[in-house]
């Protein structure tokens, strides 16, 4: 039984890094997107995107024959840990960027499910470094029925569980499609990130001095460890030498957050001298240069932001 269990692990986890490393391979640069977003600094993103796909897929196949098996899981399991460590400290942080793990092929927010998912993944792959392989497939091939029959009905069921899945997920999206369309046509779709226009400023401590300037103030919202706010850096430094806007880096604060609306950093908004909101909220590092750059002195300044 434990052979088994071992065998089919192994086939598990060699399929879905295939998978996994196979998409990646499509796309570099969503995929070095995608480190950014979970807090990597912008040249490890680079090597992580250039480095990662080939590693998932060594690892798949080391995974597959018995005399490489352990070393595949020990890799799998280094791998898939490192991811749930990054899942769970962007969904304590608050932050929800896309996944990424299949390319993409399934580029979805992470949620509590993403994190289930590759803790299982993890624990199969600490299971069979902890089992050993047991058994090769020439081992347990011939335990297994191989008629025409017997293949003819395992080719349907997986053209079966395959379309299924399909199916499924043709449906979601379908779903969400009508959803938004009723939405659009009620009346009643989203509102937009951030505080509308004219809004009342919330209070924060270092705001109040800076509007005795009687100039527009732009609060900058940021964490530390943001791969994306740290993008944004050389821009930011490069406009707090421009007269006539002041910037206000507003970093590591939930509260603020909450009470200006904002749900992805780094994010911007201006803030007028009357204490009111001045601008739409812009997140996401060019999103928010393009907004201190209108702000300080309307086209003049070109975007320098590097990534990677």
């Amino acid at each position: 039984m434990t052979a088994a269990l071992a065998l089919a692990a192994r086939l598990l986890l060699a399929a879905v890094l295939a998978l996994a490393g196979a998409a990646k391979l499509g796309d570099r640069s969503g995929l070095r997107e995608t480190l950014v977003s979970f807090g990597l600094p912008p040249r490890r993103a680079a090597l992580g995107a250039v480095a990662l796909p080939p590693a998932e897929l060594a690892v798949a196949v080391l995974l597959v024959p018995a005399s490489t098996a352990r070393w595949g899981a020990a890799g799998a399991a280094l791998l898939l840990d490192a991811l749930c460590a990054a899942v769970a400290r962007s969904l304590t942080r608050g932050e929800r960027p896309d996944c990424g793990c299949f390319g993409r092929m399934r580029a979805t927010p992470i949620g509590p499910a993403t994190l289930v998912r590759n803790v299982s993944l993890a624990a199969a792959a600490a299971f069979v470094v902890a089992a050993g392989p047991r058994e090769g497939l020439g081992e347990a091939l011939p335990a297994i029925d191989l008629s025409p029959l017997a293949i003819a009905l395992v080719a349907v069921a997986a053209v079966v569980l395959v379309q299924g899945w399909f199916a499924w997920e043709l449906f979601r999206q379908h779903g969400r499609l009508l959803a938004r369309i009723r939405s659009l046509e009620e009346g009643a779709a989203d509102a937009p990130d951030g505080l509308p226009l004219g809004a009342q400023a919330p209070p924060l401590e270092t705001l109040e001095p800076r509007l005795l300037s009687r100039g527009p103030v732009a609060l900058v919202f940021s964490n530390t460890g943001c791969g994306a706010c740290a993008v944004l850096a050389p821009e930011l430094d490069r406009l707090r030498e421009e007269p006539g806007l002041e910037i206000l880096l507003v970093e590591d604060d939930r509260a603020a957050l909450e009470a200006y609306r904002i749900p992805i950093v780094p994010a911007a908004v201006i803030v007028g001298a009357d204490a009111r909101i001045a601008s739409p909220t812009a997140t996401g590092p060019h999103a928010v240069a393009e907004l201190l750059a209108s702000a300080a002195d309307p086209g003049s300044h070109p975007l320098r932001l590097a990534v990677g």
